[in-house]
């Protein structure tokens, strides 16, 4: 059942809520949360590798097409030992960028459909790369 509440149902408000408030602690925007969303929306998302074993995520590699060139794609790596992504926001400016925000969603997604817990809070590989690069600096 759902209710729908201004063009938007309450499940899909509280979904979308919960992520924002989760990842307004690590400085992210909203703009780039709606733009991670998008990219799950629109489901743009290729997922090249996805290995978990045991709980634990081991690789996670996930291709995103830019949105400004035809011919290019991004690529976005969740492994044992950190987040890596290979467009401008992440690797030039060190940004926690939509497709780091998109591969954790899917993470998320995926631990929830199997009744495992995860939380993006306590995600150590995310703690890591904030320490790396900073954080956003926005």
């Amino acid at each position: 059942m759902y209710v729908k509440l201004g063009g938007c149902t309450s499940r899909r408000k509280s979904f979308i809520s919960k992520y924002y408030d989760v990842l307004a602690e690590f400085n992210v925007s909203r703009r780039v949360v709606n733009k991670a969303l998008k990219y799950l929306i629109d489901r743009k998302i290729t997922i090249s590798n996805f290995n978990i074993e045991q709980g634990n995520v081991k690789t996670v590699k996930l291709l995103f097409p830019s949105e400004t060139r035809e011919d290019l794609t991004h690529t976005l790596v969740i492994g044992e030992y950190g987040v890596k992504c290979d467009c401008e926001a992440s690797a030039l400016r060190g940004y926690i960028c939509s497709h780091i925000v998109a591969g954790l969603i899917i993470l998320d997604m995926f631990f929830r459909s199997v009744g495992r817990e995860f939380s993006i809070r306590s995600f150590p590989q995310l703690h890591k790369y904030i320490k790396e690069h900073g954080g956003n600096k926005s």
